[in-house]
C-alpha cells in the first residue's frame, strides 16, 4: 500500500474521510438517527418521502455518470487507474440494473437521507479515484491487482446472488418482509453486505492507496454496524428467529 506524504491536502482530505466516517457509522448506532432506506425506513409528516425504488435511484444515478466520466478520463492514465474507475462503474451499473429489474420494492424512504447517501458515494467516487491516480507506476504491486480484480468479481457475483435470493421472497406479488433462506442466508442474516465487503476490500488492493484503504473499513464497519441491526429487526419483527451469525460465520 502506497503511503503519501503528509501535506495539507493529504490531511484535509483524510480529515474529511475520518469525520465523516464517524458520523455515518454513529447513525446507524442510534435508531433515531438510522439512515431512513430499506426496512429501516421510519414514516415522517415533516418530510419529504419517495417510493423506494426511485429513492434507491436518487441514491446510484448521480455515482454511476461521475464514474462514467471518470472512466473516459482514465483512459489515458496507467491500468490500475483504469481498473478503478471501471470497477466503480460497474459496480453502480449492477445497482442501478437490481433496482430497476431484480428488487421488489413496498415502502418509502426519507428523500433527505437518499440525497445524503448519493453525495457519500459520489464524493467517495471522486476521492477514491484521486488517490488511485496519485500512486506512482513504479510502486503498484500487480499481485495485489490480480487478487483484487478476482475478489471484486467474487464479491459482486455473492452481492448479486443473494439479492436474487430476496427478490424470489416477492416473486408471488407479496409485499411483506420473510425470513430468507438459501444460500449463505442459512449462516448469517446479511450475506449481500458480506458480498459488499469483499469488494470493498477488492477495490482496496486495486487502489493500492493506504487512504482508500482507510475509508473502505470505515464502510465495512457501516455495514457491519447495519447487519447487527437487521438481526435486531428481524428479531423485533418476529420473535423467535433463527440463531445465526451477523455477516460472518462464526465470528460476528
Amino acid at each position: 500500500m502506497y503511503i503519501p506524504e503528509a501535506n495539507l491536502q493529504n490531511i484535509l482530505i483524510n480529515l474529511y474521510i475520518l469525520v465523516s466516517g464517524i458520523v455515518f457509522v454513529y447513525r446507524e448506532t442510534n435508531p433515531s438517527t438510522q439512515l431512513g432506506y430499506s426496512k429501516f425506513t421510519k414514516f415522517s409528516k415533516s418530510n419529504t418521502m419517495v417510493p423506494s425504488k426511485y429513492g434507491m435511484l436518487v441514491i446510484y444515478f448521480p455515482s454511476m455518470i461521475l464514474c462514467l466520466i471518470g472512466v473516459l478520463w482514465s483512459l489515458s492514465q496507467p491500468r490500475h487507474v483504469k481498473l478503478v474507475a471501471l470497477f466503480s462503474l460497474l459496480h453502480f451499473v449492477k445497482r442501478i440494473y437490481e433496482v430497476l429489474f431484480i428488487h421488489h420494492y413496498s415502502g418509502q424512504s426519507l428523500f433527505k437521507d437518499n440525497i445524503t447517501i448519493a453525495c457519500s458515494y459520489a464524493g467517495f467516487s471522486i476521492i477514491q479515484l484521486y488517490f488511485t491516480s496519485s500512486v506512482p507506476k513504479s510502486r503498484v504491486n500487480q499481485f495485489e491487482i490480480l487478487c483484487g480484480t478476482l475478489l471484486y468479481f467474487f464479491g459482486e457475483g455473492l452481492n448479486h446472488y443473494h439479492h436474487l435470493i430476496l427478490a424470489d421472497l416477492r416473486k408471488d406479488g407479496s409485499k411483506e418482509y420473510k425470513i430468507p433462506q438459501g444460500g449463505l442466508f442459512n449462516f448469517i442474516w446479511c450475506p449481500h453486505y458480506l458480498g459488499e465487503i469483499i469488494a470493498f476490500i477488492a477495490m482496496s488492493l486495486l487502489s493500492q492507496h493506504i487512504s482508500t484503504l482507510a475509508f473502505q473499513s470505515i464502510s465495512i464497519l457501516y455495514l457491519a454496524v447495519r447487519a447487527y441491526n437487521t438481526r435486531l429487526w428481524y428479531e423485533h419483527k418476529f420473535g423467535k428467529i433463527p440463531k445465526k451469525a451477523c455477516l460472518v460465520p462464526g465470528l460476528f
